[in-house]
């Protein structure tokens, strides 16, 4: 709860390379943050998270890096998943 995006980041990557799918659960606005930073794109989901996301948003993202690599802009942000939709 306390930790910024930059301890979840780095809590990612001690992540095995034999892991394909992680589920995080947090709080806002470390979640967001996250995902604004690893999103490789300026686009409308960039947008959609750059100023936070509502309760129970699923940020889905696809991490085509190994774990450890994980950092700015190296995973893709494909769907922004809030309780209207």
């Amino acid at each position: 709860y306390q930790g910024g995006a930059g301890e979840l980041a780095d809590a990612l990557r001690t992540l095995d390379d034999d892991v394909r799918v992680a589920l995080v659960v947090g709080h806002e606005p470390t979640i967001s943050a996250l995902a604004y930073a690893l999103h490789d794109a300026d686009d409308d989901l960039s947008s959609q998270v750059s100023f936070g996301v509502p309760t129970a948003t699923a940020l889905v993202l696809s991490v085509p890096v190994g774990w450890d690599a994980l950092g700015p802009r190296t995973a893709h942000l494909t769907d922004v998943l809030t309780a209207t939709r």
